[in-house]
């Protein structure tokens, strides 16, 4: 039994880092000028133009600023992308490490176990960085 809770603890934290990191994408995009960010770099914070970092010179010229910044590498160009990557990435990670239970019950209270563990971690975000 204390296994298989310290065995679904590593997702549950994974997922509150998911939530930070969901947070952050939501800050720098739509409360950037009120966030704990307006004073960082806006070239790598403010979504509102960081963006232009995966090209080479927006808009006269439109290239990719180096191979892969407009695909592949392009969580390594701005605040957004990179949050969104590790958003994405660590949900991921949480839903291959978690381990399934048999019985139906036990799905329900780990569904709701790990949405609070999102959700709070997004709601961390929130007070640290708003």
């Amino acid at each position: 039994m204390m296994k298989d809770i310290l065995r679904n603890i590593i997702p549950a934290i994974i997922l509150i880092l998911a939530g930070v990191s969901n947070n952050i994408m939501d800050t720098v995009d739509h409360h950037y000028s009120i966030s704990y960010f307006k004073d960082k770099n806006p070239q790598f914070w403010n979504k509102d133009i960081s963006w232009k970092n995966k090209y080479k010179d927006w808009p006269e010229d439109k290239r990719p600023a180096y191979p892969g910044a407009t695909s592949w590498l392009a969580w390594t160009t701005d605040a957004w992308h990179l949050f969104k990557t590790l958003f994405l990435s660590l949900f991921t990670l949480a839903i291959i490490l978690y381990r399934r239970q048999r019985n139906r019950w036990l799905y329900i209270m780990d569904f709701i176990m790990l949405k609070i563990a999102f959700s709070a971690g997004w709601h961390l975000g929130d007070w640290i960085f708003n």
